[in-house]
């Protein structure tokens, strides 16, 4: 979407008007009147493939100041109104709730209620002991590890885990720590404007301290 509207993370940083995964969308915009004209060129795009908006799962948060601010919805037209948001409330994108930043508290609180929901339902069930550990890689685990480099969890918090699931099933700590460095790594090796923006900014905003020079690495086991 080249549309010269957007947002910079720094001064000359790359215009950043979009994050697209898939069909969940999120646009930039530096005023209201930007905003509009994004929305107008994704509306007629959405029109040119025959999808359409999911009004219900779309919001607007307005921010001024490093504050949310509340503002009128947006009318694109009889059918489609788009609810601003107010201080306080959430919008979710990829599974995560979010306001300025992921709600991070509610977010651990929820991923543990499903991944040990998951796992009583794995251990309760007439599988075999392979199959249960099969189960449990394909089906339990993935919660966990979507969110590692997304939330920040802490050490003793993953030890915790660790302690509540079964001795040898699962090593939280390790898993975290290994897909945390490879994150960074990936990132640190992207030669691309907005990741250089990102990396540049990044000075303690996400778990992989990206902008942090003197990051101290954490311990990694061999799978040998």
């Amino acid at each position: 979407m080249d549309s010269g509207l957007g947002i910079r993370l720094r001064r000359g940083g790359e215009l950043i008007s979009h994050l697209l995964n898939m069909d969940d969308l999120k646009l930039y915009a530096s005023k209201r009147s930007d905003l509009m004209a994004l929305l107008k060129i994704t509306q007629s795009f959405s029109n040119d493939i025959g999808m359409e908006f999911g009004v219900d799962k779309c919001a607007v948060i307005n921010v001024e100041r490093g504050r949310v601010v509340s503002s009128e919805n947006i009318v694109l037209s009889e059918t489609i109104i788009l609810k601003s948001l107010r201080e306080g409330e959430t919008y979710k994108y990829l599974g995560m709730s979010e306001a300025l930043g992921i709600e991070v508290g509610h977010m651990k609180q929820v991923v543990q209620e499903r991944f040990f929901s998951r796992l009583k339902k794995v251990l309760k069930s007439l599988l075999s002991g392979g199959n249960k550990v099969r189960a449990f890689n394909s089906w339990v685990m993935p919660l966990l590890i979507y969110t590692f480099g997304i939330l920040k969890w802490t050490q003793s918090e993953l030890d915790t885990l660790y302690c509540k699931v079964r001795r040898g099933l699962l090593n939280a700590k390790n898993l975290h720590n290994r897909e945390v460095c490879n994150l960074r790594d990936h990132f640190l090796r992207m030669n691309v404007g907005m990741c250089k923006d990102v990396v540049a900014v990044d000075k303690g905003l996400t778990p992989l301290f990206l902008g942090k020079e003197n990051w101290r690495k954490p311990k990694v086991l061999s799978n040998g």
